[in-house]
């Protein structure tokens, strides 16, 4: 009787234990478009107008009364980054630079260009993708 029911314990167990678990949809995770952010795409992101026409948005929300050049002549460089988002908005907004005004200054004139860009695309599918732009001024 005891190998019996130590044979019933047994496999029953393996039943219990062999199950699948079922997915909830609150532990799922989006595709990789939602959380990758891609440099290289099959077409880049593109601000209307160009490049040329986001720098200057960029320069005319820039307020230089912000920066205090204490030198005759100053020159400032920077890198702006930003994540163009699958709906063209910008994310993660970040200057990387020695003087930390002009950097936050360059942010916030970044985040007052209320334009939307166009996505980049990937197998004609729009993707987050990571964006630099260099920046020099020059303050006389």
């Amino acid at each position: 009787m005891k190998k019996l029911i130590y044979l019933i314990a047994v496999v029953s167990s393996g039943l219990i234990f062999g199950q699948e678990t079922q997915n909830s949809s609150k532990n799922e995770y989006p595709s990789d478009s939602f959380i990758n952010v891609y440099e290289k795409v099959d077409k880049e992101a593109e601000f209307p107008g160009g490049l040329n026409a986001f720098r200057s948005k960029f320069a005319e929300s820039f307020n230089h009364k912000n920066i205090k050049v204490e030198k005759r002549k100053a020159v400032f460089r920077i890198v702006i980054s930003f994540i163009v988002e699958r709906d063209g908005s910008l994310t993660n907004i970040t200057a990387e630079g020695d003087y930390v005004k002009f950097m936050e200054e360059a942010i916030a004139s970044v985040k007052r260009v209320k334009d939307k860009w166009s996505p980049a695309l990937i197998n004609s599918q729009p993707v987050r993708q990571r964006f630099r732009m260099p920046i020099t001024m020059n303050f006389d």
